[in-house]
């Protein structure tokens, strides 16, 4: 029954997500002018930035019922507030097997704001890096949008907080791997991996993004699709 009720909050908040993004993506049509017609702001800058801002409140205001393990991650931030030190919290059963990154962030946020706060403030570290590379990257950023939610990712983004900051840092690594800065990706990833030790899977991108485009990658971009979809459940536990 609770799992039942769980996927029901998963697929209307994807739904009205879906709805919402679609309401506002008129906003692509228009231009800002500003300061004298010397600058403007497109509509395309003013749409992601709507549609982060949405995002990150949506996942930065739930409650803790909303996500599978937000209420675990609220009860590990609770006992964070009050360790007395980061090397006692690291100690405590409570964060046996929790990285030490997201346990670092965790005890430096609880020693000033509260839950809401942390949630608001990672909603933002996962939101900021896609959505900018879907302003950068995306030639069809509504559709982009589309997948993100109509796919559970941004579902996923309300219950797996280690996972999902993993995931922004895999993201600033792409950015990297693009301009050929192999220091900066190798340490991106290296900070995903105090989040979520998953993240070495994505050093391969760095080489794979420097490939062409052809019909034997798409084979094998639908074969690693069909073993992630068999071997997902052990990778991402």
């Amino acid at each position: 029954c609770g799992t039942s009720i769980i996927r029901e909050e998963r697929s209307m908040i994807n739904w009205i997500l879906l709805v919402v993004t679609s309401l506002v993506s008129f906003i692509n049509n228009f231009t800002i002018i500003v300061s004298n017609n010397t600058k403007s702001i497109s509509g395309k800058k003013i749409y992601i930035t709507l549609v982060s801002i949405i995002f990150i409140l949506i996942i930065g205001l739930r409650n803790t019922d909303v996500g599978v393990d937000t209420s675990t991650y609220g009860i590990l931030f609770e006992n964070a507030s009050l360790s007395n030190s980061f090397y006692h919290l690291l100690n405590t059963w409570h964060h046996e097997g929790i990285e030490k990154g997201y346990t670092l962030l965790e005890y430096i946020i609880s020693r000033r704001f509260g839950f809401t706060a942390f949630l608001i403030i990672t909603s933002f570290v996962v939101i900021t890096p896609i959505m900018y590379t879907v302003f950068k990257d995306s030639k069809n950023y509504w559709f982009s949008i589309f997948i993100l939610v109509a796919f559970g990712y941004f579902s996923f983004f309300m219950s797996g907080i280690r996972q999902s900051i993993a995931i922004a840092l895999c993201f600033v690594a792409y950015r990297f791997a693009i301009k050929n800065k192999l220091l900066y990706f190798i340490l991106s990833i290296l900070c995903a991996t105090f989040f979520h030790q998953t993240a070495l899977i994505f050093i391969p991108v760095y080489w794979i993004v420097k490939i062409k485009p052809s019909r034997n990658m798409l084979y094998i971009f639908f074969l690693g699709l069909f073993l992630s979809s068999l071997l997902g459940k052990y990778i991402f536990t």
